[in-house]
């Protein structure tokens, strides 16, 4: 977090009064996970001090620290959703009771029963906590996994870790869904994702259960800089919020863009394998442009790959200057 942080501050996505918006927050408050006893947390000092990962106990451990956060962020918004749910049907309940009684002039009434449908506010918890019900086994059976393959040496989980060559001014800790097609089935992999800026490089984890390990192969496959750096914008806005970025590399994108940020980030269940049209690192992306440009005018790119090259190269342009999404 100091490696991108400005003056000890960061900003980062979070719910406000209109919608999904920027706050500045300071790096001591950015990111606490209070879940583990002090003995746990210090077996991640083993990277945290050297500020780089350069082991896959490194990379076991930094996935597992996020599956956690995310089980713990799961379980805490089932039960208030629950509990809101509950008060919310009992105040109904009453409020419906209370007035069918004023109405009634004869007798006392008892009401035994009351059913309501198309409520909005109850559909829509029902859903979330659904939901919720639906991934949590998923996770908690990776978290068995991961913690075997930490303990164990065993390989129960699938963990993609790559190096991007340059270092990206955000930190992300997540969960994130790719969608992908198997035969004639579509299928559906929560992702653990994880952008880790280091001294001189990125380091990109995304891990996830044992049976999407072709999938994630697949979607890992190029590893230009280029497409990782695509990657990695689309899971800003269609993976996790919870991220951290330099305060001055955000305020440089145009206001349209972030606007299209903060909106991708209110979308509903989008998957990581969906692209994004627009730059969100345009500093990182110059560089990875000239480093394009200055290797054509080398001549540094075989002869059959000079249209693919261009092409790229426009496209690369066109997310530079696309102030909005499509």
């Amino acid at each position: 977090m100091k490696l991108i942080a400005e003056h000890g501050h960061v900003v980062t996505p979070k719910l406000g009064k209109t919608g999904i918006e920027m706050e500045r927050i300071g790096i001591r408050d950015a990111s606490t996970f209070p879940g583990f006893c002090a003995r746990h947390e210090a077996q991640f000092m083993e990277f945290e001090t050297k500020k780089e990962m350069s082991s896959n106990r490194h990379y076991l451990l930094q996935t597992f620290r996020t599956l956690c956060r995310e089980i713990f962020r799961m379980r805490h918004q089932k039960e208030k959703l629950e509990s809101a749910l509950n008060g919310y049907r009992e105040l109904r309940r009453e409020f419906v009771a209370t007035r069918i009684r004023q109405v009634h002039h004869s007798k006392p009434l008892e009401v035994r029963d009351i059913r309501f449908e198309n409520d909005e506010y109850e559909d829509s918890a029902v859903e979330a906590i659904d939901s919720i019900s639906e991934d949590l086994p998923i996770l908690e059976r990776l978290y068995r996994d991961l913690f075997d393959d930490i303990e164990n040496a065993t390989t129960e989980s699938s963990l993609f870790v790559i190096s991007f060559d340059l270092r990206l001014p955000v930190c992300l800790s997540g969960l994130g869904i790719l969608n992908y097609v198997e035969g004639s089935k579509t299928m559906r992999a929560l992702c653990l994702l994880a952008i880790v800026p280091e001294e001189r490089q990125t380091k990109i984890i995304v891990g996830a259960a044992k049976e999407h390990a072709n999938a994630l192969a697949s979607y890992c496959s190029n590893g230009t800089s280029p497409a990782l750096l695509a990657m990695m914008e689309s899971w800003l806005c269609h993976g996790s919020d919870h991220w951290f970025m330099t305060p001055s590399e955000w305020h440089a994108i145009p206001e349209s863009r972030q606007k299209a940020i903060l909106g991708r980030i209110s979308d509903p269940h989008p998957s990581i394998a969906d692209p994004v049209e627009f730059s969100i690192f345009d500093s990182v992306r110059s560089k990875i442009i000239d480093s394009i440009e200055q290797a054509l005018s080398n001549g540094e790119v075989p002869t059959d790959k000079l249209v693919e090259v261009h092409d790229l190269l426009a496209s690369e342009k066109k997310k530079l200057h696309n102030l909005t999404s499509t």
